[in-house]
């Protein structure tokens, strides 16, 4: 076979870069090795699982920084599944659904992030 034919068959790849804690290079290790694979290879292996929803799904709810007030914003979507009673109403949320101060008072939504709902602040 033809070196120049080789080439022509390997998927094109890029070089990326970055800069992680030391914290954060002790869990890819951890990872790679539970895996049995370099760096790069469990690097790549997690950008292929992120192609699936519920694996992004289950990395947002895993990755998410509760912020110490809830972000101003007109919108929030939650990062997970929310119930919670409030007064006599049960509520209950499914993972990406999104309120707005348009269809819900400001205090009760201040009300659920204090309840210990994953909220994320959506850019108006």
């Amino acid at each position: 076979m033809n070196p120049n034919d080789m080439q022509m068959t390997q998927p094109k790849s890029e070089v990326i870069s970055t800069r992680l804690t030391e914290q954060e290079v002790v869990a890819l290790d951890l990872l790679a090795g539970r895996w049995h694979l370099d760096r790069s290879r469990a690097l790549r292996k997690l950008v292929m699982a992120a192609s699936k929803p519920e694996a992004v799904a289950a990395i947002e709810e895993a990755s998410y920084v509760r912020p110490a007030t809830l972000p101003k914003a007109w919108r929030y979507r939650f990062i997970a599944p929310f119930k919670v009673m409030v007064g006599i109403d049960n509520l209950d949320f499914r993972r990406g659904a999104i309120i707005s101060r348009d269809g819900m008072m400001p205090e009760l939504i201040q009300q659920l992030f204090q309840r210990g709902a994953l909220l994320e602040a959506l850019p108006d």
